[in-house]
């Protein structure tokens, strides 16, 4: 399993976003937590997941909290494009992200516009949560489900 020792320390010195790991369901998962909408934090943001997604081994589930609850933070289109690039690297690994976002009008509308992007099943996809609680319960279920299936293979 790839850990924090894995991966380029100076891509983990970020001003902002924060970058680290979580404890889930005796695995780690990616945590980010994103406070602007800055071109500076969402290309940090990038390279650190471009370079996780290149060295993740890919029969585990790439879990993600992302925490945008805070700040000032939106996903803007320059956000989008740099996501669609992202994906491209390693397409086969199954990625699970839980997007969690403040709870208004805005983040509402997201939620739907990604529920209907998301229709044709791939191996990405993200949640819109509106509580941490709600996003880590999601991935709780998708580790579980992950190490259930481990066990009866």
């Amino acid at each position: 399993m790839a850990s924090v020792s894995d991966f380029d320390p100076a891509l983990l010195t970020w001003e902002t976003p924060d970058f680290g790991w979580a404890e889930l369901s005796s695995r780690k998962i990616i945590w980010v937590e994103l406070n602007s909408p800055a071109r500076q934090s969402i290309d940090a943001w990038m390279r650190v997941s471009e370079d996780i997604r290149r060295r993740w081994d890919a029969a585990l589930p790439l879990l993600i909290m992302i925490d945008a609850s805070k700040g000032t933070f939106f996903p803007s289109s320059y956000t989008q494009q740099r996501l669609l690039t992202l994906m491209k690297v390693r397409p086969e690994l199954k990625t699970h992200s839980s997007l969690i976002l403040a709870n208004n009008f805005t983040s509402h509308l997201i939620q739907t516009m990604l529920r209907v992007a998301q229709r044709d099943p791939k191996n990405i996809g993200t949640q819109v949560f509106f509580t941490l609680e709600a996003g880590v319960v999601a991935l709780e279920k998708i580790a579980q489900q992950h190490t259930t299936s481990q066990v009866k293979s």
